[in-house]
């Protein structure tokens, strides 16, 4: 009778520690999977800044182009150079 009532006094802790342990198991398994979404979205939104930011270079340098020729061509103005059109 001893040996059954040593087994009965030691399954709730089996099954508590097993219960806890399911727990402990599941909150970290969602604080992973959060964390890494979180990473990703972090990661999926640097690049679209990144993107953003090439493209405002490349139009920034077009117009610093055009911006440019137009100066040339006001100096040779003022200068009295002759401009040609075109």
């Amino acid at each position: 009778m001893d040996n059954s009532s040593a087994t009965s006094r030691s399954f709730p802790f089996q099954k508590m520690f097993i219960e806890v342990f399911s727990i402990v198991l599941a909150v970290s398994l969602a604080l992973f999977v959060n964390e890494w979404r979180e990473v990703r979205s972090n990661q999926t939104r640097a690049e679209a800044a990144l993107q953003n930011i090439t493209n405002e270079i490349r139009s920034n340098r077009e117009l610093l182009n055009v911006i440019h020729t137009n100066n040339l061509v006001a100096v040779r103005i003022m200068n009295g150079e002759e401009v040609e059109e075109g």
